[in-house]
């Protein structure tokens, strides 16, 4: 009872922030890998609950261990399906894929500094693209002038922008069980 409550609820805040979205029409139904840019610490639970409240199903998003600790973090990570990373984040991501679900990766790692897209040198992306072999949908959020990491409170202002790119499919080679870390590394 209370998932449903907290869905609505959430979306109803969170929308009020979002002056534009684009390209709902280019989010397959599940499963589907969702890869954003990170320029907010909103841009998270804004795709989260967008996709809860326009596609209807389980999203599991992959965050840094930093974040969410101690007993209320592990019931926040409980209740809303948080992948941990460090924590065996590609096979549970990809376990989560082949149960039909979305799973949200901000491949950056944390949120720009300059409001730029950052260098992505981690492979887990590409890992889980080519293993999976499920769409990959890119989304570029304009948040930093909203509320980025150099801010105490959102600039209210301001309104954040969602844009939805074309889904793409990634192919690599798999070797003994595993991904091809050169093909996984061509794909970030």
């Amino acid at each position: 009872m209370v998932y449903p409550i907290s869905k609505r609820i959430a979306w109803f805040i969170l929308s009020r922030f979002v002056k534009d979205i684009q390209g709902l029409e280019n989010i397959p139904p599940p499963p589907a890998i969702i890869v954003s840019n990170h320029e907010s610490d909103l841009d998270g639970p804004l795709l989260y609950f967008l996709l809860l409240k326009y596609k209807k199903k389980l999203v599991f998003p992959i965050l840094t261990d930093e974040r969410f600790t101690g007993f209320f973090g592990d019931l926040l990570a409980r209740y809303f399906c948080i992948i941990r990373v460090n924590s065996g984040a590609v096979a549970q991501a990809y376990k989560a894929l082949q149960d039909g679900n979305y799973v949200i990766i901000f491949p950056e790692g944390q949120r720009t500094f300059d409001g730029k897209i950052q260098k992505v040198t981690h492979t887990g992306l590409g890992v889980l693209a080519i293993l999976s072999n499920v769409p990959v949908v890119p989304i570029k959020i304009h948040s930093y002038k909203f509320w980025n990491r150099h801010m105490s409170f959102p600039s209210l202002k301001n309104k954040i922008t969602v844009k939805i790119g074309k889904l793409r499919v990634f192919k690599g080679r798999i070797k003994e069980g595993w991904v091809n870390k050169q093909d996984a590394k061509k794909l970030i």
